[in-house]
């Protein structure tokens, strides 16, 4: 899928209230968490072959509650995995603003 049709199938799950999204994006594999009113276990909500983004619905407030980003390398096919988190995501235009970004990177990192 190319950005703008991915967009539209994730505002799609985002408005129905759908916790998860998981698509391609030209054939990057994403995961998409979202509608969510707690952080996410990197180690049970990430997947290290996916892109994975968590829209948190409440605002974080704590250190371990603020926004994050970072990136695996899969050195077996310079693959770089995009992980982020972003909190107080109150409406499509904040998702839409983190979803840029997170689609961004993932383009700009592979």
């Amino acid at each position: 899928m190319n950005k703008a049709e991915v967009l539209n199938q994730i505002k799609e799950a985002y408005e129905f209230g759908t916790t998860y999204f998981e698509g391609t994006i030209e054939g990057h594999p994403l995961k998409i968490r979202m509608n969510k009113d707690h952080g996410r276990n990197h180690r049970r909500n990430d997947d290290d072959e996916t892109s994975n983004l968590s829209l948190v619905n409440v605002p974080g407030n704590g250190a371990s509650e603020v926004d994050s980003f970072f990136t695996n390398e899969n050195w077996s096919d310079e693959t770089v995995f995009v992980q982020m988190q972003k909190w107080g995501i109150s409406d499509w235009e904040d998702a839409l603003e983190a979803l840029e970004e997170f689609i961004y990177e993932i383009q700009y990192n592979n």
